[in-house]
């Protein structure tokens, strides 16, 4: 494991969070705490998979709004494939999601499990998607040519924007992740700065960066800004009940115990500690 899992839920969250307040102009970057309506969407979900009876009853009422409730899902569920996928079927089919947006939430949940079960490094998610998913298959292999090309990173978002997908920003947050998974303020300054719904695309970008980079991997400098920040703040906490619940524990518990997913931690049989030997 490169970083315990309850700091790259804080990553992830805190990633959304800077791509959609992040603004770009004339070579500078700086954060607009002013609207973040994805980050306020995201916590609704967190609210409710927090409680011990999470209930499905968010209303969706776009194909960016279901886009966005697919990483608090895997959040939750990313060791469960088969649950959350499930999941996402019900959500769409209730919600009225057209088929060619719902293959691309579940392209966008592995791409997240992935990352979080630490399966696959960037070089080789490209093809562990074509082995695993179906459809959206010439959408993948464009990404992974644009990538073997060498072609610059705003070429290639130029060429994804002519295929007029539904959801591209998917694609976008992808083929730039791939790019440099590694440099977390180039990859969402690049985000930041594309015209083509960029907040969308930069916290997407940013929740898939901070899975993989954890909160360790945001740069300082951000980290300084936003430390105080009541909405990260609350992320934060959010996060770490977000993991308690994924643990099985309800209710406090400080986050430097030894916690894992149930039968992960055994008792070692042939080892005894001074205190249970007979006096």
């Amino acid at each position: 494991m490169r970083y315990p899992r309850w700091k790259c839920f804080q990553g992830g969250l805190l990633g959304g969070f800077l791509g959609e307040s992040l603004q770009v102009s004339t070579g500078r970057d700086y954060l607009n705490y002013g609207l973040i309506p994805h980050t306020q969407f995201v916590q609704k979900w967190l609210n409710n998979l927090c409680a011990e009876r999470p209930e499905n009853n968010i209303l969706i009422v776009s194909e960016q709004e279901y886009i966005l409730s697919i990483f608090p899902l895997i959040l939750r569920w990313h060791d469960q494939p088969s649950y959350w996928r499930q999941q996402l079927i019900i959500m769409g089919n209730s919600s009225h999601i057209c088929a060619e947006v719902q293959e691309i939430g579940l392209l966008w949940g592995s791409v997240l499990s992935f990352i979080l079960l630490e399966q696959v490094n960037p070089k080789e998610i490209l093809t562990s998607l074509l082995n695993n998913i179906d459809g959206k298959c010439n959408n993948l292999l464009l990404i992974k040519e644009l990538i073997e090309s060498g072609c610059s990173y705003k070429t290639g978002c130029k060429k994804l924007l002519k295929l007029k997908l539904k959801q591209v920003e998917v694609m976008l947050a992808l083929y730039g992740f791939i790019l440099t998974p590694d440099d977390v303020r180039l990859c969402l300054c690049r985000a930041g700065g594309g015209k083509n719904e960029r907040y969308f695309t930069a916290y997407l970008t940013g929740t898939i960066l901070g899975l993989y980079n954890s909160i360790g991997g945001v740069p300082l400098s951000w980290r300084v800004q936003i430390e105080d920040h009541p909405t990260v703040k609350k992320l934060f906490d959010q996060a770490g009940e977000l993991y308690r619940v994924w643990c099985g524990m309800y209710g406090e518990l400080s986050l430097d115990a030894a916690v894992a997913s149930p039968g992960i931690i055994q008792p070692r049989g042939g080892v005894k500690v001074i205190s249970q030997r007979e006096s």
